[in-house]
């Protein structure tokens, strides 16, 4: 899963010193860097969680509020940590994702 060797950075999860893994991102084209403990328990940048359930729902039309529906299971699991660890509610993660089709 690692692609480059470890290097100084930021985690782009929570701001903590990275140990300059860089890993791809849930159902994103591209990698960032992430600490162990983000990495280890499988915490997603807060624009990924919103940009993946947007282009699953949005990109497709269908309603924001339907995202359990439209994403594997295993990627639910990692939104769900991900709400929790950025102390968000599904309410706020729809209204985010909502706002994306204005």
């Amino acid at each position: 899963m690692t692609t480059q060797p470890e290097t100084s950075t930021s985690c782009e999860v929570c701001g903590q010193s990275a140990i300059g893994v860089c890993s791809v991102l849930l159902a994103q084209p591209c990698s960032a860097a992430y600490c162990r403990r983000c990495l280890t328990e499988g915490y997603e940048i807060w624009w990924v969680v919103v940009g993946t359930v947007a282009s699953c729902t949005l990109g497709y039309d269908l309603p924001p509020r339907s995202w359990r529906d439209a994403l594997a299971p295993w990627a639910i699991e990692i939104i769900d940590r991900s709400l929790t660890f950025h102390n968000k509610t599904e309410a706020e993660l729809v209204a985010e994702v909502e706002a994306c089709d204005d």
